[in-house]
């Protein structure tokens, strides 16, 4: 068997439900196998992949039995571990995990002979025992046999690292990016710029957890699998539905709110994912519907002091258009910044598209405003 098999299979097996749970996040199906290659490939699933059903295999993927002086985190051994709320019943749940994945990993028989020993990293991408006092359920339950438990922690981890590795979540990620990520999510820190270098290294001199994943992360771009996508999605976890405008609704705070709420939805539905269906068509009429409000004429026609900022004749021009302007054109700005890079390459006569999105962007933001100042003009104008 060979590691790009074990891909094939990981991609195979769980490629749909991963490339749906990461829409509007800037992870991919290629960084999560790359992920549950270095954590887990190697001690369990590698070994069994072919020849146990996929239950079975999750079931086994535990591991990492170090504690003090090797381990500072919570718990540091099975004292610390019995003595937190609930650590009795987690200390039996671990040993047994520990049992069960012995009989597949003859290293862990040694280990197991120890009556102290239990297992730290649940799942398939390594769920640390550490968030046992904040998550406990997940590990009393024996959530790591359920692939979608997983992938709800491991978004949940990324997140932490993306954070922690750059300030804040980013909407993309380069393969450099991925890769600093995931040192972030193994190591807990990591130094940006600093290399591959980074992150868990063996003993015997192997190579670092950030080498290791770039290897597989390009073993996965390189192992293409045809899985299908559910067309009905349903809206993207945490962001919720699109809201809809009230109707005969004028008041301007609630009308930016319900744009604000929108262009925040459709902005994460831009990640493409195969098979996904398009925003339903009650959402984009309910955007529609917010733009014809936002482009309404004033009772007497008349341009204020904002309205005809640039002259009467451009004024008018752009009367009742400036804000429908401003927020389809910021949308648009920032769909070329997320595609550009892609179009670059398939329309080269028109330069750079991410850069000319970048360049764009001021100008509608700063229309939609000039829009928006329109409004208020107009609503508080005497009648």
């Amino acid at each position: 068997m060979s590691e790009q098999d074990a891909i094939r299979w990981f991609k195979t097996q769980f490629g749909a439900d991963i490339t749906v749970a990461c829409r509007g996040t800037p992870y991919t199906l290629d960084m999560a196998a790359a992920i549950a290659m270095q954590e887990t490939y190697s001690d369990c699933w590698g070994r069994i992949y072919k020849t146990k059903p996929v239950s079975e295999v999750l079931k086994l993927c535990v591991g990492d039995t170090l504690d003090a002086p090797n381990r500072s985190a919570f718990p540091t051994s099975k004292a610390e571990l019995v003595s937190a709320p609930g650590g009795a019943s987690m200390f039996d749940v671990a040993r047994q995990a520990l049992i069960d994945v012995a009989q597949v990993n003859p290293p862990y028989q040694k280990v197991a002979q120890n009556p102290d020993k239990f297992c730290h990293g649940y799942g398939i991408f390594q769920y640390d025992i550490q968030f046992f006092k904040t998550d406990p359920s997940f590990f009393l339950s024996r959530g790591w046999h359920k692939m979608d438990e997983c992938i709800k922690r491991l978004i949940q981890e990324l997140d932490a690292a993306c954070k922690r590795a750059y300030g804040t979540l980013k909407s993309s990620l380069t393969d450099d990016e991925m890769m600093y990520v995931a040192i972030a999510y193994n190591h807990g820190s990591v130094r940006v710029g600093g290399g591959p270098q980074q992150g868990f290294h063996p003993k015997d001199g192997g190579p670092f957890y950030g080498e290791n994943f770039q290897r597989y992360l390009a073993l996965a771009h390189a192992t293409p699998v045809d899985i299908q996508i559910p067309g009905d999605l349903g809206p993207i976890a945490g962001t919720g539905t699109i809201p809809t405008i009230p109707a005969g609704q004028q008041d301007l705070p609630a009308l930016v709110q319900s744009a604000l709420e929108i262009l925040q939805v459709i902005a994460a539905r831009q990640q493409p994912v195969t098979g996904q269906a398009p925003a339903p068509t009650r959402q984009i009429g309910d955007f529609i519907k917010l733009l014809t409000v936002l482009t309404g004429k004033s009772p007497d026609g008349q341009l204020g002091q904002v309205n005809g900022a640039l002259g009467q004749t451009i004024g008018n021009l752009l009367d009742g258009k400036k804000s429908a302007i401003g927020i389809i054109g910021t949308v648009i700005t920032a769909v070329l910044q997320l595609i550009g890079p892609h179009l670059n390459a398939a329309v080269p006569l028109f330069g750079s598209f991410d850069t000319l999105g970048k360049a764009a962007l001021p100008v509608f933001l700063g229309t939609t405003a000039w829009g928006i100042l329109g409004k208020f003009e107009k609503w508080l104008a005497p009648r």
